[in-house]
């Protein structure tokens, strides 16, 4: 098998060879760091659109661009790689701002090797499954609406939406919420259901 190529932006170089350390200690997949820096500014002129990337790790608090505007470029650049976000960002509105515009998952900085190794395998490996990111918005779009002050959720609908805005896998919720994985995909279609909308192809494996 190939290794998995990262591309890693992070203003904090310290941070950056943390990453690519904690990434080298992964025994069951290889990784190769293919390209690093510290900035998105320019980065159309330092990164080829040619150059084989299978993800990107993002931070989110950064310089002149943050890694939130970062998303929507690397996605104009390289659309079918998916993006992680790597931050020491608590704050869940702006986790739920990174899922809505495009990033797969979010890992906090300080994270174990165990659990970046997770991530990476459950959503590169296609091991996990996340709500593809365009329905990810319309719900997103859909509870902040006025309109979702009728949509009848039920407490475990309501804290499977949030974790859904955390970037969490449906495999990650079915543990937080200690039901069957079936269970899960059943409530997402209910939540999509009540929301009027579209109930086919709602999964992204990866």
């Amino acid at each position: 098998m190939d290794p998995i190529k990262v591309a890693i932006i992070d203003d904090n170089i310290l941070c950056r060879q943390l990453l690519m350390l904690q990434l080298a200690a992964i025994e069951t997949i290889e990784i190769e760091v293919v390209f690093q820096t510290d900035t998105l500014v320019g980065i159309h002129d330092r990164l080829s659109t040619d150059t084989k990337i299978d993800l990107f790790l993002l931070d989110i608090m950064m310089p002149e661009i943050d890694g939130i505007a970062g998303i929507g470029i690397l996605k104009e650049m390289f659309p079918r790689i998916p993006i992680f976000m790597v931050s020491d960002v608590q704050d869940l509105a702006v986790i739920q701002q990174c899922i809505v515009a495009g990033a797969q998952a979010f890992i906090p900085k300080g994270s174990s090797v165990s659990q970046l190794m997770r991530t990476l395998i459950g959503i590169l490996m296609n091991k996990e499954h996340h709500i593809c990111p365009k329905l990810t918005k319309s719900i997103y779009q859909g509870i902040h609406a006025q309109s979702a002050l009728h949509i009848d959720l039920s407490v475990d609908e309501l804290e499977l939406v949030d974790q859904v805005f955390q970037g969490k896998s449906l495999e990650v919720i079915s543990e937080i919420l200690e039901r069957p994985f079936c269970y899960v995909q059943s409530m997402i279609l209910e939540v999509l259901r009540k929301m009027k909308l579209p109930t086919n192809a709602c999964y992204l494996a990866g």
